[in-house]
């Protein structure tokens, strides 16, 4: 049971991310995929505050339900 905190908090991460990362691509207007070519940083360099404060939001949210699943063992 513990385990799965720890699974959803990293699910919620890489989703949210990779969702955060094509809306601001789309919002350039370029294509959503072009924000996950390797080592490509020029996703990161075009968001806005509002993507930005989403990042942390989400970083805060998935790392909190993260440290919830370790608590628990």
């Amino acid at each position: 049971m513990d385990a799965i905190w720890v699974i959803i908090g990293g699910a919620l991460w890489l989703v949210g991310g990779n969702v955060i990362v094509a809306v601001s691509c789309r919002r350039r207007g370029l294509p959503w995929s072009s924000g996950f070519r390797p080592f490509n940083y020029r996703p990161l360099l075009g968001m806005s505050w509002i993507e930005w404060l989403a990042v942390i939001l989400l970083a805060v949210i998935s790392l909190a339900t993260m440290a919830l699943g370790l608590r628990f063992k």
